[in-house]
Order: structure tokens, then C-alpha cells, then sequence
């Protein structure tokens, strides 16, 4: 019998792993960039895709397993990636699926009773957290963290990280290296250090993929849809509370309030819950208002697209809005 391993690029094939996935009570997701299927002749046996660096929607007939075929698909799609410049990759499964995906060698990260979380490396979150260690030499007294998305860094941001600062000897930055819709992280991460350097005590550092945003958590394997944000942020919450804030000495979280996304309040609400487990303080911190409005940056990327900058300049630091100016004069610039 041949079978044939292919990319999928064209919709009546998506069509048809979509299908696939729905008979393995599985969802495709739409935010993946690449999919191969596996067929025996013109019938789907298999599919696995993959988002950026992290592998999605695997899955094989029951009644082809045991005959080397899910190598097949692995095979297709690591290499793909390591052909695109992608080494180091992740995978979210349920728990039961960790010795089929330790063949593949990769390696648990962090579990809870129905997210694994594996990568590729062996001592990967392990050197990460070397490497927090290795920044955080000359951090003192009590410890405390945000992890925020800055997308872009606002008055908002600034006022968290300086409230925080009254509650703490030591603040641990975590800026998301991930995120939809984003600004890139090599400038979100530089317009954060740029409004922050004249504050002292405050350690910034890269989430890099150990500290994920909840809106990129896949939700493909999960049954209860109207649970998946709850079950995604545990895991999250996990990684957390049980990997880096005891390497770092962490004991207080600061979060701010919020009035906008429901999805991130419905994450700090977990937060609230958990921390206390592992003798972490969330400390929530009224957000900062302009008028009678609180600071947000899905506000101020409204402001950005339809270019209102005087309303912008209001919103954010002096660092923030010359990025912003710099920015279109380039635009500009290149046009001419």
C-alpha cells in the first residue's frame, strides 16, 4: 500500500482536513500557516500543521496506527520547519499523548489534568531559566513580576510597573514575545526598556515561549469550548507559579484591572485563585485613566490607524509616541 504525505495548499483539501479533524473530535485551527495531510489515494488518513514554531492538529486514523505512518507526518512537518529556520518547537496535547510524542523526542515542559505542554529541547526551559538567573544577579529583598504584552508600552504600562515598585524591593519584567496582531517584539520589547530606564529595581527580561499570552493558547483538542480559556490559562498559571517564580524567588504578581477584554479578566480571575497555592500575592492595580477613560493599548493602536496623535500623545510616553513619529516619517520618507 502507498501512502503519500503532502502540503495542503489549496481549499478543497483544507476542506477536507477540516472534515478529518471533525471525525477525531478535533477542530482545525485557523491560525496555522502550514498542514500537511497524509492520504491513502484521495481519502485523508492523517493531518498535522503547524503555527509559526509550534505544531498543531495532529491526528491519524485509529485503523492506520502501529504502522510507522504518524512518523511520516512528524517527519514532514519538523522538517519543514527546521527548512524555514525553526528549531526549537513546541506542542500542546492532552496528557495521555506524552509517550507517543517523547518518541518524537520532545520533552514535557509543564502538565496539568488535561494540557501538556513539550518541546523539542531537552533542556530547554531549563536553560531558560538559567539565563533569568544569570539576569537577575542583583535582584534584593521582596520579589514581584507583571508580565505584560505592551503592544505598544503605554502611561498605563508605566503606571503598573511604578505601583508595583512601592510594593516590592525587586520587579521582575516579563514582556510576551507572542501575541496575535502584534507590533514586533524586538520593538515592543525596546519601546518598554526605553520608558522604564529611569526606573531602578526593575529586571526586564523576554518571555520567550514559557510565558504565553492567552490568546494564542490553542484550543483544537478541547472538547469543552466554553472551558478553554479557563483550562489554558491553569496551564499558563502553571508554568508560572511552579517554574519561573521559584527560580527568581517570585512572591507577589501585579496585574491591572480590567474593564475591556473579557478574556484577560477572565484569566486574572484565575490568577486569583491559584496563586494563593503556591504562597504568591496577585496584587490588582486600578488601571490608570485619561478623563473619565482607562488607558488601553487596543485604544491607543485605534489612534495609530487612524492617526489622531495629538488624542495618542495622551496616552503614552515620551519614548513611545517619538517611536511612533519616527515611524511614519520613515514611511514617508520612502515614498519620496
Amino acid at each position: 500500500m502507498q501512502y503519500e504525505v503532502r502540503r495542503v495548499t489549496n481549499e478543497r483539501e483544507l476542506s477536507k482536513v477540516r472534515a478529518f479533524l471533525e471525525q477525531m473530535e478535533l477542530t482545525f485551527d485557523e491560525g496555522v500557516d502550514t498542514v500537511f495531510a497524509l492520504f491513502d489515494d484521495d481519502k485523508i488518513i492523517g493531518s498535522a500543521s503547524r503555527e509559526a514554531n509550534t505544531l498543531k492538529c495532529i491526528a491519524l486514523l485509529r485503523e492506520y496506527q502501529g504502522e510507522g505512518l504518524l512518523n511520516k507526518l512528524m517527519s514532514a512537518l519538523i522538517q519543514d520547519a527546521f527548512a524555514n529556520g525553526l528549531t526549537h518547537l513546541f506542542l500542546f496535547t492532552k496528557p495521555k499523548n506524552k509517550a507517543i510524542f517523547k518518541d518524537f523526542l520532545f520533552y514535557p515542559i509543564v502538565e496539568t489534568k488535561e494540557v501538556l505542554l513539550m518541546e523539542n529541547k531537552r533542556d530547554g526551559i531549563k536553560n531558560y531559566i538559567k539565563r533569568l538567573q544569570e539576569e537577575s544577579l542583583k535582584a534584593e529583598g521582596v520579589r514581584g513580576s507583571i508580565i505584560m504584552h505592551a503592544n505598544p508600552f503605554t502611561l498605563g504600562h508605566r503606571y503598573l510597573i511604578e505601583s508595583a515598585l512601592k510594593e516590592c524591593d525587586t520587579l521582575h519584567l516579563f514582556v510576551l514575545s507572542k501575541g496575535k496582531n502584534d507590533i514586533p517584539f524586538e520593538i515592543r520589547y525596546n519601546l518598554v526598556k526605553e520608558g522604564i530606564k529611569d526606573l531602578k529595581r526593575v529586571i526586564l527580561h523576554e518571555s520567550e515561549d514559557y510565558l504565553i499570552s492567552p490568546i494564542t493558547f490553542p484550543t483544537y483538542f478541547i472538547k469543552d469550548k466554553d472551558r478553554a480559556e479557563s483550562i489554558n490559562a491553569a496551564l499558563d498559571i502553571k508554568i508560572f507559579a511552579t517554574l519561573i517564580a521559584p527560580s527568581l524567588n517570585i512572591t507577589k504578581r501585579f496585574v491591572g484591572t480590567e474593564p475591556f477584554s473579557t478574556g484577560t479578566k477572565l484569566y486574572n480571575e484565575e490568577l486569583k485563585k491559584a496563586l494563593p497555592l503556591y504562597n504568591i500575592e496577585l496584587i490588582e492595580i486600578e488601571r490608570l485613566k485619561s478623563g473619565d477613560r482607562e488607558i488601553s493599548a487596543t485604544e491607543v493602536r485605534a489612534l495609530l490607524e487612524k492617526k489622531e496623535f495629538e488624542k495618542l500623545k495622551a496616552l503614552v510616553p515620551p519614548s513611545t509616541y517619538s517611536y511612533v513619529i519616527s515611524a511614519l516619517c520613515s514611511v514617508l520618507t520612502e515614498k519620496l
